[in-house]
């Protein structure tokens, strides 16, 4: 609990020290992602969450984020019983949710300032993972089990890059839609051995301050 407070009072002093936004952007999308060396296909869930924009210049603008994201992977495993028979193919969903905090720049290059590219960097907190086992035959499907503690990589690093489009509906409002891809290149504490790519589709609603 006191790591989710850190991470939080990480992006309270990213929005201090700006102190006035452009727009705030409520959103929820999307995510498909996967593990490189476990869980090697892809998996969806979901993310809702927050951003901010800090005027730079016409063009540039810095967009911390706060974000509850819904990561994992799948695969596909074949098991022998104790004479060395295979038994049924089992499929393996690993689904864990994180906390992220990603700080882009975002370049807006074209006149209208409706397309525009992002790239930063992010770190994240895994509040909790589980495990479900669907087999063929029937034998495990549904079954969930609990991640403990100490076999998990909790904290995380990673780099983000992605394009969308802003389209106005009025004076201080209007729709966001982002595209974007992450992936987590460092592991505060790496005792799960694997990286997590995770491409995200989010739209929202992005509300003006007149600041």
């Amino acid at each position: 609990m006191k790591k989710i407070v850190t991470l939080l009072l990480i992006a309270a002093i990213h929005l201090s020290v700006f102190g006035q936004t452009s727009t705030i952007t409520p959103k929820f999308g999307l995510t498909v992602s996967n593990m490189e060396e476990y869980y090697n296909k892809y998996k969806t869930g979901y993310l809702f969450g927050a951003s901010a924009e800090f005027k730079l210049s016409k063009k540039i603008s810095l967009k911390p984020e706060l974000m509850l994201e819904q990561k994992g992977g799948a695969s596909r495993a074949v098991y022998t019983d104790e004479n060395g028979w295979p038994m049924a193919p089992v499929d393996l969903f690993i689904t864990f949710n994180t906390i992220t905090v990603p700080v882009l720049l975002k370049i807006s290059p074209f006149n209208n300032n409706k397309i525009y590219f992002t790239a930063g960097e992010y770190a994240g907190y895994m509040v909790w993972a589980r495990e479900r086992l669907n087999s063929t035959d029937g034998k495990f499907n549904n079954s969930k089990i609990a991640i403990e503690k100490n076999y998990c990589t909790r904290w995380e690093v990673g780099f983000s890059l992605g394009s969308g489009i802003d389209i106005p509906l009025g004076n201080k409002g209007g729709i966001q839609v982002d595209v974007r891809y992450e992936y987590a290149f460092a592991h505060f504490d790496p005792k799960l051995l694997t990286t997590v790519n995770t491409f995200a589709l989010s739209v929202g609603y992005q509300i003006g301050t007149g600041k």
